[in-house]
């Protein structure tokens, strides 16, 4: 067979990655404002202050969310502001770009594996295809989480390629090694400088994997069965030690990195931590109430539509949500007995490590290897997600999800039954077609903005140009006006306490003429309460929103000393 001939899934993997590609570019020309959000909008308002300030980086004139992050959107928005006052171009002239980007580092990592061209496509294609609103939200259209997945894959693609066997053996591998090592560490002091997500999401179960891969090896049997220094020495020859040693690197730099953070960073920039994260009680119904939400937050990033009749196309696209779990868990546990970590476990396999390894295939250790993080990766979170107090949305799966696309590129090469293939490869393309059809056709309908657009056009047309909102009604507001509206945001409308999360230092310093305050209408009960709405004009309605008319700021802020003083 000429293996240079082309077949259908070489076809299908350039259609599938061009039809993607084209369809989110539409989407993010005609419909792209519709599900953007206040944590979206931060980041282009951070990226216009570096832009004003002559800054790329960071600024002290900004308060973070619970992150610094580094490596992130602000690197493609704030040049794209000096050149465009349209804000939903510079949006979208950085989600190709990330898409683009996306795709790179997909490649970058699978390349160690010994992937073929066509299966990185083919498994590439899902991290552009919206599953669920969660990911057309956070990855394709919001890009709150691209640069998460493309830091990922990166890194880890530079750790498998410092695990490389024949990585120092010649002049040329050995600089380019140099080079891999250099890149690698300095990029795991800036995930460890972002903050614990990156330790979390990659260098803990990194080393973890390593941990466990090298006590399911032939070398770490023989030590246990003799605990001699000749075997122990012999261990540390092994390529596996080389895993847990390159991963150990990682977690040193990370930590340096958190160190930064917690001791020069904190001290500059102005940003919350989650110092209060705890371990659950076991007891009163805690546990399970933690073991379901970690579930159906599962099965939510998946397409999970709850509420919606069983007959319905809402409840075929929860199906699917089923299905897709489903297979990739049957895809997992293949590439787990195809890698025989299973026999090595029980010690039934290996005898000698090297003697094994070097009679196979190039990256053959990798697949292994990343098959294995895969799960660890999986069941970390999950332990941290149910046994901690740590905050658990769908979103947070992703980072996870991502590296499964590995395991089922790896399935691709591996997998010896062609039926078993196609039929994977057909399950999984019929249900991310289904499922991102139905999420594209409730993004188009959908638009989650078109109250706040009116509003913001007409507060613009009225000469207001500062204001103040709960924190989802807020920066939203700055995004929808093309920066023409600046908003302060509060903590609620029962308190009207300041919000200091992802916005503008100098939004909360004095302002000058009049102001305004918008309301959501479940919020209204709470401007009752203050007595606002019987003395403030109302200057402007719709069926989700009411603004309120103040003078001054003076006048706004009386209201709340008032307050302090009862």
């Amino acid at each position: 067979m000429n293996p240079r001939k082309k077949n259908w899934l070489d076809y299908l993997s350039v259609i599938g990655i061009v039809s993607a590609f084209l369809m989110l570019i539409v989407l993010n020309i005609c419909w792209g404002s519709h599900w953007i959000n206040s944590d979206m909008a931060a980041e282009m308002i951070f990226s216009e202050l570096l832009a004003e300030e002559g800054r790329l980086i960071a600024t002290p004139d900004w308060y973070y969310s619970t992150e610094f992050r580094v490596l992130y959107t602000q690197l493609i928005m704030v040049p794209l502001h000096y050149i465009f006052a349209d804000w939903q171009t510079i949006r979208v002239i950085t989600n190709v770009v990330f898409y683009v980007l996306m795709l790179a580092s997909f490649y970058f990592v699978c390349k160690p594996l010994r992937i073929k061209t066509r299966n990185i496509w083919l498994c590439g294609l899902a991290l552009l295809v919206p599953v669920s609103e969660a990911v057309m939200t956070h990855l394709q259209m919001g890009n709150t989480y691209m640069s998460h997945v493309i830091l990922c894959f990166v890194t880890f693609g530079l750790y498998l390629r410092l695990c490389d066997r024949g990585a120092w053996k010649s002049r040329n591998s050995s600089l380019r090694t140099l080079v891999y090592g250099v890149l690698y560490a300095v990029l795991c002091v800036i995930l460890g400088i972002s903050g614990v997500r990156y330790l979390l999401d990659l260098l803990v179960p990194v080393l973890l994997t390593g941990f466990f891969f090298v006590i399911c090896s032939g070398g770490f049997q023989a030590f246990r069965q003799e605990p001699s220094r000749e075997n122990f020495c012999s261990l540390l020859k092994t390529e596996r030690m080389r895993y847990f040693f390159v991963g150990l690197a990682g977690i040193v730099f990370g930590g340096i990195g958190y160190l930064i953070n917690a001791l020069h960073i904190s001290k500059i920039y102005q940003f919350q931590t989650y110092d209060t994260t705890n371990f659950i009680a076991v007891h009163e119904g805690v546990f399970w109430d933690r073991v379901q939400n970690a579930l159906g937050e599962l099965l939510q990033m998946f397409g999970y539509i709850e509420n919606k009749a069983f007959l319905s196309l809402r409840g075929v696209i929860t199906i699917l949500a089923f299905v897709m779990i489903g297979v990739l868990g049957f895809v997992w546990v293949r590439c787990m007995h195809y890698s025989r970590i299973a026999g090595v476990r029980a010690g039934s396999t290996e005898n000698k490590e090297s003697d094994r390894t070097l009679t196979e295939p190039a990256g053959q250790n990798h697949r292994r290897f990343t098959v294995l993080f895969a799960g660890v990766n999986f069941v970390l979170h999950l332990f941290v997600f149910v046994f901690t107090t740590s905050t658990m949305v769908d979103r947070y799966y992703i980072p996870i999800a991502i590296f499964f696309l590995l395991v089922l590129a790896i399935y691709m090469e591996w997998e010896g039954l062609a039926f078993d293939r196609v039929a994977v490869c057909l399950i999984l393309g019929g249900c991310l077609t289904l499922a991102g059809l139905k999420t594209c056709y409730s993004f188009i309908t959908n638009d989650k903005n078109a109250e706040r657009c009116e509003m913001a056009e007409f507060l613009v047309e009225e000469g207001y140009s500062f204001g103040y909102a709960s924190y989802w009604n807020s920066n939203i507001m700055t995004e929808v006006s093309d920066g023409a509206l600046e908003m302060a945001n509060l903590w609620s409308t029962e308190t009207m306490g300041d919000f200091k999360w992802s916005s503008k230092v100098s939004s909360y310093e004095p302002k000058e003429g009049k102001i305004f305050l918008i309301a959501a209408r479940e919020e209204l009960s709470d401007l009752t309460e203050w007595g606002m709405l019987d003395k403030q004009e109302v200057i402007f309605e719709n069926e989700a929103y009411v603004v309120l008319h103040f003078d001054s700021q003076a006048e706004f802020l009386a209201y709340r000393a008032e307050a302090s003083d009862e």
